[in-house]
């Protein structure tokens, strides 16, 4: 896992987008979004693939994303004329953000930005074979990594990956399993919950809530921290004491012990396991 794709929709569950009609709800969502995100934790070290139009490019909302750490999808309807060049440019010198460029053809006036691009997205389901090969000969020339959208199944991911494409997104790989045996178990699914969690700014109080509604993971902990040199003075009696007492590094070397313990026959995909945000393989 590379990257994380990002989505928005309303409270109401309506799916926003950056269209005329939802562009305002749409860019005060990701407004809130930019300015509240715990972005170590949510891209848990890989990057963000944001969709932006014109708008977005020259709002305010990229000065809040977190810098190095962003690729731009930019739409081949967007015209590329000074003013978007030199704020593009601008956003990579002072923030890092690169470009990703959607539905990348032949000709792609987009190719004047060249310089601020890592990736292209290829059609893979509207090409025929010859021209979707001389587009990703095309892009590897120019040094870009190519990327197939939609890719949800083992037989589809190994067919596209060997026609020559690096970067894939969807829900899953793996076939879901019918065998009880085989599906995650309740802690199995808040282990890897919390091992995201464990890779960026450890929040405390979530966390706590978490391990407490399972009561042998908090007994686990405590028995865990209660054992070590530095806990031998005071006995520790409460979650949130514990993780204080570890930290972030302490609480993924715990959960990846866990996790090996329960064995992979108990846990599901992970990428079944991120709800809303979708994973950029590689």
């Amino acid at each position: 896992m590379v990257g994380w794709e990002l989505a928005f929709g309303s409270a109401s569950g309506q799916e926003l987008a950056g269209s005329e009609e939802l562009g305002d709800a749409y860019l005060a969502a990701l407004m809130e979004f930019a300015q509240t995100a715990s972005w170590d934790s949510l891209l848990c070290g890989g990057r963000g693939l944001l969709p932006v139009d014109r708008r977005i490019i020259f709002s305010d909302v990229l000065e809040h994303m977190p810098r190095n750490r962003f690729l731009l999808g930019l739409s081949p309807c967007e015209e590329i004329d000074t003013n978007l060049s030199n704020r593009l440019h601008d956003l990579h010198s002072r923030r890092g953000t690169r470009l990703l460029f959607f539905d990348y053809g032949r000709r792609d006036p987009r190719e004047q930005l060249l310089d601020l691009a890592d990736a292209v997205h290829v059609d893979t389901q509207n090409l025929g074979e010859d021209a979707r090969s001389l587009l990703i000969r095309r892009a590897q020339r120019r040094k870009l990594q190519v990327l197939a959208t939609s890719v949800e199944h083992d037989a589809d991911f190994v067919r596209i990956r060997d026609s020559g494409f690096e970067l894939f997104t969807g829900r899953s790989y793996s076939e879901g399993s019918d065998n009880e045996e085989t599906q995650a178990t309740a802690e199995g699914k808040v282990l890897l919950q919390l091992l995201v969690e464990a890779r960026g700014e450890l929040e405390i109080e979530p966390v706590t809530r978490q391990l407490e509604a399972l009561p042998s993971l908090e007994e686990g902990l405590l028995r865990l921290v209660n054992s070590l040199e530095l806990a031998r003075a005071q006995k520790i009696e409460s979650v949130g004491q514990a993780l204080l007492l570890i930290g972030a590094k302490g609480l993924s070397r715990w959960l990846n012990l866990l996790l090996f313990q329960i064995g992979s026959s108990h846990v599901e995909p992970a990428g079944r396991c991120f709800g809303s945000r979708r994973v950029v393989h590689g």
